[in-house]
């Protein structure tokens, strides 16, 4: 029972840590974008 338990938290710590990385990707991703979007309008200011 113990060898199934800890396979069981095994595979839900390898869950985790994937959803983890594609979270920390996806919100490196929003903030490059969101910095590019803020430098482009302080560059070129609406007149």
């Amino acid at each position: 029972m113990s060898h199934f338990k800890k396979r069981v938290m095994l595979i839900m710590t390898l869950i985790v840590s994937v959803c983890f990385i594609g979270l920390e990707n996806s919100f490196v991703e929003n903030k490059r974008t969101f910095n590019c979007t803020i430098e482009r309008h302080y560059r070129h200011p609406v007149s």
